[in-house]
């Protein structure tokens, strides 16, 4: 709890965070507890996860859902989240369908009309929007809108909203997107939601641009590019912000600003590398599918070992 304060007050990856879930992860071995070690792990793997280590939360969830599986004879502490948790990161890794099994776990043990509940309808959305099932994910953002507006959770009501921009957009109805968008911009702004805050300006730019309206895409690009500058953990986005400044000074034929935003991109690609590019979200992506597979063939292979031991005692008893 020490290091997620931490964490939380810094908003940023710290020394001190790092030392303590390694400290609670050490003495939950040495108690011998499955649910605290799969506990601490898991809060340990989002910490990295929620500031882009993909590399370094990937042995942590791989452990987690390994351990779940194996589950037996042992309580999973705060249930909900830890599905909840597992299931945000199955989707990084484009397992879709995996991740909604998780998240439907999950939402069975959410509070009712709660935040949390609505967290989990939105996740299942963007899996459904995904997958390109228009008709699923428009189905969860409605009930995510309902379920925020039922516990008061502005800030989810505007990704709510957000979420149903990015349907729209896919369906090519940009006016509506632009709509909903400015809606959930007001709203997170409202509510201090720098990260989607951000996002939503992207977004909106994205819709502008789309719908050949160069001048309002740049000027909320550029807003946005400010949002993501403040913290290190946004590169990512930064990134995205600025391959699309590249193509509008393309476009408008701004040799300036093309030269600038190439720069930049530079600047930007070799430290996201380490932290948390799309290169390395998909890496990671593709070592989850190798893992996975080893954990089903170590896994069948430990039923064989069982089964063979069974067979053998059966026989041993029958004998004696």
């Amino acid at each position: 709890f020490s290091a997620l304060k931490n964490a939380q007050e810094k908003d940023q990856l710290n020394e001190g965070s790092t030392l303590l879930f390694q400290t609670a992860l050490e003495i939950s071995k040495k108690e011998k507890r499955a649910d605290l070690e799969i506990w601490v792990s898991l809060n340990y793997a989002f910490y990295f996860y929620t500031y882009r280590k993909y590399e370094k939360c990937f042995p942590l969830f791989m452990y987690c859902i390994k351990a779940l599986e194996e589950a037996d004879g042992f309580s999973i502490i705060q249930i909900c989240d830890t599905y909840k948790k597992i299931g945000y990161f199955l989707s990084t890794t484009n397992d879709y369908d995996n991740a909604e099994e998780y998240l439907k776990k999950a939402y069975q043990y959410a509070k009712p009309e709660s935040s949390d509940m609505a967290s989990i309808l939105n996740s299942l959305g963007f899996c459904s929007l995904a997958k390109n099932n228009f008709t699923g994910a428009e189905t969860y953002f409605k009930k995510t809108l309902e379920m925020a507006q039922k516990s008061g959770d502005n800030l989810r009501y505007a990704k709510a909203l957000g979420s149903i921009a990015e349907l729209e957009l896919k369906r090519k109805n940009f006016d509506k997107a632009i709509t909903l968008l400015q809606r959930d911009i007001a709203i997170s702004k409202k509510n201090k939601g720098d990260h989607n805050t951000m996002y939503a300006l992207t977004l909106l730019s994205k819709a502008y641009l789309e719908n050949g309206d160069i001048f309002n895409a740049e000027k909320n690009l550029y807003i946005a590019k400010d949002y993501a500058t403040a913290k290190s953990h946004f590169r990512s986005s930064e990134y995205q912000i600025n391959e699309m400044l590249l193509k509008i000074a393309k476009i408008k034929g701004d040799d300036k600003h093309e030269l600038l935003a190439r720069r930049r991109l530079e600047k930007l690609k070799d430290s996201l590398m380490d932290f948390d590019a799309k290169e390395t979200v998909l890496r990671v992506g593709w070592e989850f599918q190798k893992k996975q597979l080893q954990m089903k063939v170590e896994m069948d292979k430990n039923k064989i070992e069982k089964e063979s031991y069974l067979k053998l005692s059966a026989i041993i008893v029958a004998c004696l």
